[in-house]
């Protein structure tokens, strides 16, 4: 009887610790993975929740594609996208930016473009199994004025 007692009280106390890990958000059960992390860590530096957007397996991405609105100036975009590797601007219409790693086969890229005013006018994304973003051509860093 008092072992059973015992097996009960620390089943239990088990259970009652899991649960309250899970209800305080503590993911100690959880792998979690490096890209994964890195992604999280990128959502705060951006001060936002990564599960409120699009495409979490590919934040920031879907992040930038639902904040970013065609017109806006040169200095609104780079006051929002903020947080990458690396940014290669190609001629004076386009700037590709590398998230999570400057390296291509690990890093998150698009492609964002601008008008002749220098307004941006849209997202361009990249599967990373196939890369179809081309960056011949391009310089290291961002476009510069607003034009």
């Amino acid at each position: 009887m008092k072992k059973s007692l015992i097996t009960l009280l620390t089943v239990f106390l088990l259970t009652a610790c899991f649960l309250l890990s899970m209800y305080l958000g503590i993911r100690t059960f959880i792998y979690v993975s490096p890209k994964e992390r890195m992604q999280r860590d990128l959502a705060q530096v951006l001060g936002v929740n990564i599960e409120d957007y699009p495409s979490q397996k590919t934040f920031p991405s879907g992040y930038f594609y639902t904040v970013l609105q065609p017109g806006m100036t040169l200095a609104e975009v780079h006051d929002i996208v903020k947080g990458y590797e690396m940014v290669l601007h190609c001629g004076s219409r386009s700037e590709i930016y590398y998230y999570l790693s400057p390296e291509l086969q690990d890093a998150e890229r698009f492609e964002l473009r601008f008008d002749d005013q220098g307004n941006y006018s849209n997202f361009e994304g990249e599967d990373p199994n196939s890369r179809t973003i081309q960056t011949f051509g391009c310089e290291p860093g961002l476009l510069e004025g607003t034009r």
